[in-house]
């Protein structure tokens, strides 16, 4: 609908890209110097994010929301149980369990 009132579509996304890349570079610029960076930073919640795709259903948006839900909670009764630092095994667990029974995801239909 832009692109029939004139409005070119190709340079408005570029553009937008390129000030989010910006704000982006900038925020990183202005926060190393108080946080510290390093080479390992993210890597905790790449693996969760991993682990709660994985669960979910690969490509299932709301598996994977469903899912973050789901290992959150599960985490959180098992640090009741055992250390928080342990309770992260929880999810291993579930992974584990979910390749083994279902390797598609628990909440990817299942073809007929």
């Amino acid at each position: 609908m832009a692109q029939a009132m004139g409005i070119p579509v190709p340079v408005v996304l570029a553009v937008v890209f390129g000030i989010g890349a910006g704000m982006a570079a900038a925020s990183g610029v202005l926060f190393g110097p108080l946080g510290g960076v390093t080479q390992t930073m993210g890597s905790d919640f790449t693996l969760r994010a991993f682990i709660v795709v994985v669960v979910g259903g690969m490509g299932n948006l709301g598996g994977s929301i469903l899912a973050a839900i789901f290992l959150s909670l599960i985490e959180a009764y098992a640090s009741l149980v055992v250390s928080p630092a342990q309770a992260v095994i929880a999810s291993f667990v579930v992974l584990i369990l979910v390749q083994l029974f279902r390797p598609t995801g628990l909440f990817v239909p299942t073809p007929k």
